[in-house]
C-alpha cells in the first residue's frame, strides 16, 4: 500500500526570486507604488516587509500567496508612497530557516552599498539590477 503525501513535504526549499521595483517611472515627490514580489519559492514560509529609510512602511497590502503545479510559490507586496530625495527603498525578506535578506530598490546586490532609486525599466532581481522586458 503506498502512502500518498503532498509533493512539498519531500520537495528541497529553494529560495526565492526577488524584484523590487516601482508601478511608475521614480520621480521625487511624486506619487508611486513600491512592490516586492517573490517567486519560485519552496516551502511556502516567507515574510516580507517594505521600508524606506529602515522603517517599515505602513498599509501595505499583501496578495494571496499562490502556487504553481510544481509547488513554487509566488507573493506580492505593496504600497503607495512618494519617493523623497535620499532615502533609501527596501524589502526584508526571510523565507524558511530565518535567514533575512534584504533588497534594495536599485541596488546592486542585497546589503550592499550604493543607494537611491532604481532608473526606468530596471528591477532588483536576486540583488542584481536586470532590465524590465
Amino acid at each position: 500500500m503506498r502512502i500518498l503525501t503532498p509533493v512539498s513535504i519531500f520537495s528541497p526549499p529553494e529560495p526565492p526570486q526577488v524584484y523590487v521595483y516601482t508601478r511608475n517611472p521614480v520621480e521625487i515627490g511624486k506619487k508611486n507604488q513600491l512592490l516586492c514580489h517573490c517567486t519560485n519559492f519552496h516551502p511556502p514560509r516567507i515574510e516580507l516587509q517594505l521600508k524606506a529609510a529602515n522603517r517599515e512602511l505602513p498599509d501595505c497590502h499583501q496578495s494571496d500567496m499562490t502556487f504553481k503545479e510544481d509547488w513554487a510559490y509566488f507573493l506580492t507586496k505593496s504600497v503607495d508612497f512618494t519617493p523623497e530625495e535620499g532615502v533609501e527603498y527596501s524589502c526584508d525578506v526571510r523565507h524558511n530557516d530565518g535567514t533575512l535578506k534584504t533588497y534594495r530598490l536599485g541596488m546592486s546586490h542585497p546589503g550592499g552599498g550604493g543607494g537611491g532609486t532604481t532608473s526606468v525599466g530596471n528591477c532588483v532581481i536576486n540583488g542584481q539590477i536586470q532590465p524590465i522586458v
